[in-house]
């Protein structure tokens, strides 16, 4: 007997083993099913790195379409303001109008994009940010023509906390330039 520390440890000829035999399998009936058990091990996490892989896939070629159309939007709000007279209330309301109805077709063509599996329920949530978000330029625009300014100040914070949602949402998903493609718009 051998003291450690505080306990005692018996350390005769009762020795556990690190694995017991079992009793009436030959040691190379044991190897054998090490053996497959090992190959079964190895086929499952091959095929978890191949379904990974296919999954990463497909999420970049969902982020590449998605900058795509992205990026079109913001070229053509950008040539819609480029020469746009914003001098009085209406002018403002029609460019406002004009790049609400171009971003409603953006997201109508990011939703028409399929999802992969993986991250579907991102994306959805990321479509209803930006819907949310369009709603809410529509009633910025009725509180503009009604000269509410209390309310176009409240509707512009919410903007300004979807805004930061989506980036956020969208960034992680890994359309870039629909998070921060308007940044420096000014």
């Amino acid at each position: 007997m051998a003291l450690l520390g505080v306990g005692a440890v018996w350390t005769g000829k009762h020795l556990p083993l690190p694995y017991e035999p079992t009793a009436g399998v030959s040691d190379r009936a044991q190897q054998v099913r090490l053996e497959r058990q090992y190959a079964r091990f190895v086929r499952r996490v091959r095929v978890n790195a191949a379904r990974a892989r296919h999954a990463r896939a497909a999420r970049n070629a969902w982020a590449r379409s998605a900058n795509g159309i992205c990026a079109g939007l913001v070229r053509r709000v950008r040539a819609g303001t480029k020469g746009a007279g914003l001098a009085t209330l209406d002018e403002r309301l029609r460019l406002l109008r004009t790049t609400e109805e171009t971003a409603r077709a953006a997201v109508g063509e990011l939703d028409a994009l399929p999802a992969p599996h993986s991250i579907a329920r991102r994306v959805d949530r990321l479509l209803g940010l930006y819907r949310t978000e369009l709603d809410s330029i529509d009633r910025l625009a009725e509180a503009f023509r009604a000269g509410d300014a209390a309310e176009a100040i409240g509707v512009l914070g919410r903007l300004r906390t979807l805004g930061l949602r989506d980036q956020t949402l969208a960034s992680r998903l890994g359309a870039n330039l629909c998070a921060y493609g308007f940044v420096d718009v000014g």
